[in-house]
């Protein structure tokens, strides 16, 4: 009546390896976390530098507002 497949020693250490295989550590992905938080933040604060410079260098809204829409659209 049981119709399931006889379980061996050999065929559950096998599934006992694979589980033991792809265990992930956590202290590599917390520096691999931190590391790109890091990097996202510096891309950012030069993302709002560059900003900065730029409005440094108009002169009038009319020069700002034509510098954002070419920038926007690329025409």
């Amino acid at each position: 009546m049981n119709n399931s497949p006889e379980m061996t020693v050999e065929k559950m250490a096998t599934i006992q390896e694979e589980i033991d295989v792809s265990r992930i550590d956590v202290g590599a992905s917390r520096f691999v976390l931190g590391a790109i938080m890091i990097m996202s933040s510096l891309v950012g604060v030069w993302g709002i530098l560059c900003l900065i410079g730029g409005l440094a260098n108009c002169t009038s809204f009319r020069e700002t507002g034509r510098g954002l829409l070419t920038a926007l659209t690329g025409l």
